[in-house]
């Protein structure tokens, strides 16, 4: 296991916290390249065009809010709602999915990257697709083939947040979670998560490693329909409308079947009393992916359910 975090630490070092925040977008990308998209969403009330929202009611003394991220963006993408930073500064406090600033964060995400000793990508895929993904990290990454080999102990869905890079067209990008916590430590404010980096790969670790290498491969031999889909989450993200986005994760979803439940609506009903005791403590800016917050099951309809006002910022 040393070896093999080792490898890890060589080959992510300087980008992991990055790529890590990629996992859950990547995965949306590659499920949404590899179905047909019709922009149907189920039947539930078509909510206003933000991606901020202010919570309040139920007992709570001071009003918190709600902000919809999307974990990687074209920095000339990047845009800042109105009402954002004025929330900030309102809230004792800061809510990510999980705390990005902790010291210990970057230890824990490189021990739970990795499978269990002994198994290698070439198990999961046939020699065929296996190549086909070692030559698009050697080509389009610039990874030495000798590296990629020593790569393959690592989980597909760590392997397949790395191809965002090619996805994305620009060459600078940002990520918000990023942002949000150097402007929490500049207005030192505490940052917490509302699940572990556990809770987050025990979720992610319910599709199996050989679906995962399945959609690595997949994605890859699909790529240019990998880059098209980046671009219309990117326009729903950026016309902040939060039924477009889940339209595409409802949608994308049908091809596997347990990933709206698994990643998603499970962890959406497991964050709701944590979010429920974090603002009745303080008030508390949270931020998690904009594809949590749509759907009967998102977080805005679960936390009105929860007896919470939620009223949009705009």
């Amino acid at each position: 296991m040393k070896n093999q975090n080792s490898t890890i630490s060589i080959a992510q070092k300087s980008s992991f916290k990055v790529i890590f925040s990629a996992i859950t977008f990547t995965f949306l990308v590659l499920i949404f390249a590899l179905s047909s998209f019709t922009n149907s969403v189920e039947n539930v009330k078509k909510e206003p065009n933000t991606l901020l929202w202010k919570i309040s009611g139920n007992g709570l003394q001071k009003s918190s809010y709600l902000f919809g991220t999307i974990h990687i963006i074209c920095e000339e993408d990047y845009f800042i709602p109105k009402g954002f930073e004025e929330a900030l500064q309102e809230a004792q406090q800061i809510a990510l999915e999980i705390d990005m600033d902790d010291p210990n964060l970057m230890t824990s995400m490189q021990q739970l990257s990795v499978m269990p000793t002994g198994m290698h990508l070439k198990q999961l895929l046939t020699e065929e697709e296996y190549n086909t993904v070692a030559q698009f990290f050697i080509d389009s990454l610039g990874i030495p083939k000798q590296q990629f080999e020593m790569m393959g102990v690592i989980k597909p869905m760590i392997l397949s947040s790395m191809t965002i890079q090619k996805v994305i067209t620009c060459s600078t990008t940002k990520t918000y979670e990023t942002e949000i916590v150097t402007k929490a430590t500049e207005m030192k404010k505490e940052v917490v998560g509302v699940e572990t980096i556990k809770d987050q790969f025990d979720a992610f670790d319910k599709t199996s490693f050989k679906e995962q290498a399945k959609m690595l491969y997949d994605g890859i031999a699909k790529f240019d329909e990998g880059k098209e889909v980046f671009n219309k989450l990117m326009a729903a993200y950026k016309s902040q409308s939060v039924d477009d986005t889940y339209a595409m994760i409802k949608e994308g979803s049908e091809e596997y079947k347990n990933f709206e439940q698994d990643l998603l609506i499970t962890r959406n009903e497991n964050w709701i009393p944590v979010m429920k005791e974090m603002a009745e403590e303080k008030s508390t800016f949270f931020a998690v992916g904009a594809g949590h917050l749509g759907g009967k099951k998102g977080v805005i309809q679960l936390l009105k359910d929860a007896g919470y006002t939620l009223t949009p910022v705009q």
